[in-house]
């Protein structure tokens, strides 16, 4: 007998199935705001709370400013979306558990069999996100092709947003952090560094970016939260 689907109870308490989604656009603007402007960047260690939908609109409004691509804004908007389903893993959490997976056999074959393991985690971890992202595409509105076209422009905002971010937020650390988030340059902030915002502005600025950037969104939930 086939195992049921792993499957998680939301806000509104309907299930979400993980590996077999469906968002709808009345998700975005509903439970999947919420819980962005909830869940915090770098899992709770900045000086302020500073939320993952803040961030999502930080890195909208930097690709719409700098290149005056809306659709390359709601990318960006929506790249981290599938956090509220997922949890906002730190990228050395990742790194962390495909280490162990690697270590955690045979010394003698570790060299063959453990790296094989970790990136089969990665793979299924990537194609479990992948699958959530690909619902709130056409959720919003928007397609995975053209997602595709803009992957590395969106990643390289993510990574300047990740830099701006550590130097605005958190206390100056012990070490450096990796080489591509010291080398990638700041993104602009208009008051000059971040302000955090509360969970209700967070989760208010993040809507009214979907309504913006998402035409989909703004057919679908014309009213103001």
């Amino acid at each position: 007998m086939k195992a049921p689907e792993p499957w998680m109870q939301t806000l509104s308490g309907a299930p979400f199935t993980l590996r077999e989604p469906h968002v709808t656009p009345a998700m975005l603007t509903g439970e999947i705001a919420t819980a962005l402007a909830r869940i915090p960047r770098f899992a709770g260690h900045t000086i302020e709370f500073y939320s993952v939908a803040q961030h999502s609109v930080l890195c909208a409004e930097a690709a719409e400013d700098e290149t005056g691509d809306r659709e390359l804004a709601a990318y960006c908007l929506l790249d981290s979306a599938h956090v509220a389903y997922t949890g906002d893993t730190p990228r050395p959490m990742v790194a962390a558990v495909a280490r162990q997976i690697a270590d955690d056999i045979d010394p003698y074959t570790a060299h063959v069999i453990g790296p094989r393991r970790a990136r089969n985690f990665l793979a299924s971890r990537e194609r479990i996100k992948g699958g959530i992202d690909t619902e709130i595409f056409r959720a919003a509105g928007l397609s995975l092709e053209r997602h595709m076209e803009h992957r590395e422009a969106v990643k390289a905002i993510g990574l300047r947003a990740l830099r701006t971010e550590r130097d605005d937020l958190m206390h100056p650390g012990a070490r450096s952090w990796d080489a591509d988030i010291e080398a990638a340059e700041r993104l602009p902030v208009s008051t000059g560094r971040i302000r955090p915002l509360p969970e209700r502005e967070a989760r208010a600025v993040f809507i009214d970016a979907l309504r913006r950037l998402c035409p989909a969104i703004a057919a679908a939930d014309p009213a103001q939260p």
